[in-house]
This record gives structure tokens, sequence and C-alpha cells, in this order.
């Protein structure tokens, strides 16, 4: 038979390794409980402030590994002093310890569920950290790879826009189809702007890349396409989404914004007559290697700078275009001024000393964007869109107001 008083000490000690401090209060010895509970809480404090006092020193993007390591150590070493008073005091007499009060027995099984639970979730987050990091990390990279913002405007739109009307339902029908490496592209989420006055509901491209909506018979204009997310992107890279609406050479040399001119792109949705389908092409964007938003160049020495971008696969011709960025002082407005334009046959790299540059006692930001297209001057694609895409700045320097047109 097992006395008393071992059956104490072995009750005491499991508490204590399970709860921390649930040993202490069987042994009906708060103030030790209270102590290792403090002590634990301190020694994690004093570690994180080392450790956040070195970051902001060293300026490192995180707390080192070694804090880590460090708060760990403690929590154990200071676990293992604890269930050993624990079991020096579950040894001891108790007559001369006071009886507890009924808040006393309260606190004593609120603390030890509250450190079992913690104690529990270290444990299983030890067991399970591979698996949870795995599916976290998937889960992650589900939902990104799905987005696929685009904009593709056609004009006849202003603001404001966000909250406009479905069109009226008729027996018309407005139907589109994405493709992508000659194939249909199914599940792209989007939304049609039409006449100015009215947004589509939410509508998904089909097995055959198509989406339809039904309208009244009639004349009917699509200012802008909105997407939003793609079922399976293929390959995690960047897109760019044409029609046969796009602009030729000419139309980019008198303006990047060329679409903002037109009504939109007009359909005649007319009864006993089969519409073909408006045809959008998903292709690559042009990549831009100089400027890298990505590494925050800011140009010291021009004379070594050049804007470059790859070759694009059938490009015959490309077209610079640079924009002077001004941001208010807050950041709660930015503008975008076409500046410069030049067009650059048979090469894939523009030096900055052929900008038309002069001197400044300021520091001026600019966005570089670049077009691609074909022999016959049909846009292939571009740079892409975005407010901190392909940024430089020019210390001292500035490009004239004559924007460099050929």
């Amino acid at each position: 038979m097992i006395e008393d008083s071992e059956m104490n000490t072995v009750i005491a000690t499991i508490l204590a390794i399970i709860s921390f401090i649930g040993g202490h209060f069987y042994n009906r010895r708060k103030d030790k409980a209270l102590f290792f509970l403090g002590l634990i809480v301190f020694w994690i404090f004093i570690v994180l402030f080392i450790s956040i006092f070195s970051v902001l020193r060293s300026h490192a993007p995180s707390i080192n590994i070694t804090h880590i390591c460090l708060i760990w150590i403690g929590i154990i070493l200071i676990w293992i002093c604890s269930v050993i008073i624990t079991i020096i005091d579950s040894k001891k007499p108790k007559n001369n310890i006071p009886p507890w009060s009924i808040w006393d027995k309260i606190g004593v099984f609120l603390l030890s569920i509250f450190m079992s639970i913690i104690f529990l979730f270290m444990l299983m987050n030890y067991i399970f950290r591979d698996t949870y990091k795995s599916r976290i990390k998937e889960s992650y990279l589900k939902e990104k790879s799905s987005h696929f913002y685009h904009t593709i405007n056609y004009g006849g739109l202003s603001y404001p826009y966000n909250d406009l009307p479905t069109p009226p339902e008729g027996s018309g029908k407005i139907k589109g189809q994405f493709i992508y490496n000659n194939l249909p592209v199914e599940g792209i989420e989007l939304e049609v702007y039409l006449n100015g006055k009215y947004k589509s509901n939410k509508l998904i491209t089909n097995g055959e890349g198509m989406f339809i909506i039904k309208v009244p018979y009639g004349i009917w204009y699509i200012n802008r396409i909105v997407t939003s997310s793609w079922k399976s992107i293929p390959e995690p890279i960047d897109f760019k989404i044409l029609s046969t609406q796009e602009g030729s050479l000419e139309d980019y040399i008198k303006t990047p914004f060329y679409w903002r001119g037109n009504n939109g792109m007009q359909l005649n949705i007319v009864q006993n007559e089969s519409i073909e389908p408006i045809l959008f092409t998903i292709k690559k964007e042009l990549h831009i290697f100089w400027p890298d938003t990505r590494i925050n160049e800011k140009v010291t020495d021009i004379s070594k700078s050049n804007i470059h971008w790859e070759e694009y696969p059938q490009a015959a011709n490309y077209v610079i275009w640079i924009y002077e960025i001004k941001r208010t002082k807050m950041n709660s407005t930015t503008s975008y001024a076409p500046v410069f334009l030049k067009v650059i046959y048979n090469k894939t790299q523009m030096p900055l000393t052929e900008l038309p540059l002069v001197q400044s006692n300021s520091k001026t930001e600019y966005q570089v964007k670049i077009f691609a297209f074909s022999s016959d001057k049909s846009l292939l694609s571009d740079s892409g869109s975005g407010f901190e895409k392909n940024v430089f700045m020019l210390n001292n320097y500035k490009i004239s107001e004559n924007d460099g047109r050929l």
C-alpha cells in the first residue's frame, strides 16, 4: 500500500509537471505558485526587452532565434525548479499552513486549468508544427495564386462608378471569351461596366472561357472590365490582358492613355444575329530589369544608369513613356504626368543620358512604362501598371518639360 505522504508527493509532482503551478496549489503553497508564475513572466519580459533593444540597435528585420531559444531554456529551468520545490514541500507537514477560503480554491482551480491549457497548446504546437505550417503555407499560396487583378479600359466612364446599378435584362447577349496559350480559360471572375452607367454582377468564365451578359437589343458600349481572380493560374508570372480594341503604335505615341477620348467598345446587339464573342487574350507582361522597385534604387550616377527591359517575342519596336510622380506631403494623393516619350528600334536599353535633363535642387521621382509592338504596329504587351512599379529617383536633375516626342 502507498502511504498518504507518498501519494501526496506523487499527486503534487504530476500536477506540477502538467500545469507548472498546480503542485504548489495542491501543497497549499500559493506563495510558491505566485513566485514561480511571476518568475517565469519576469524572465520572458527581460529576454524580450533585451531582444527588442538589440533589434533596434542592429536594425535587424526580426527577433533573433537565439533570443527565442533563451526564453525556452529559461522556462524549462524554472519549470524544473518548480517541480523540485513542489516535491520538497509535499513531504513537509501542513499543520501550520492556514486553510484556504472558497476564493482561494476557485483561484487555484482557474489558474491550474489555465496553465494546463497553455502547456497542452505548446505540446500540440510542437508535435504538429510542421503540418500546421505546411497547411498555412499551402492555403496562403492557393489564395495568392488565385489573385488576378486587372483593369481593361475602353473609355466612356466617369467618376464615381463604384455603386452603379446592374444593366436591365433582355434577350440580347454580350459575349466575351478569355484565352491563354490559344486555349480557353475557365474560372476567371470579372465585372463589366456598360454604357457609362451600369455594372454587371460578378461573372465567372465557363469551360469554354466564356462569359455572357443578357441585355436588351440595341447599341451597347463596354467601358471597363475588371478581373479579380483566376481559379487556376498556371504559373507565377505577371499577365497582361489584350483584346482587339487596343490602339496602334501611333495611338500610344500620342498618349499612353489613348482610350480616354473614346466612348467605349461599341457593340450592336440585334435580334436573330449570332454575335461573335469579344476575344480577350492573356499574355505575359514585358519585364523591366531597371528600374527595379524591389531594391528601391536611387539614381546617383546618371552616366552608369540604363532603362533596361527584356526582349519581348515578335516585338519590332518599343515605346517608352516616363511619368513624373507628384505626391502630397502626407501621400494622400499621387499624380502621374507623362513627360517623356521615345520609340526604340531593335534595342532593349536606353541610357539616362539620352533624357533631356536639366539641373534641379530637389529630388524628383519618375515611373517608367514600356509598350511592345509587332511589325504591323499592333500592341503585343506592356510592362503593366502599379502605383509603385518601376520607379526611380533623380537627384539634382529633372526631365525637362519637353516630352521627347519624335
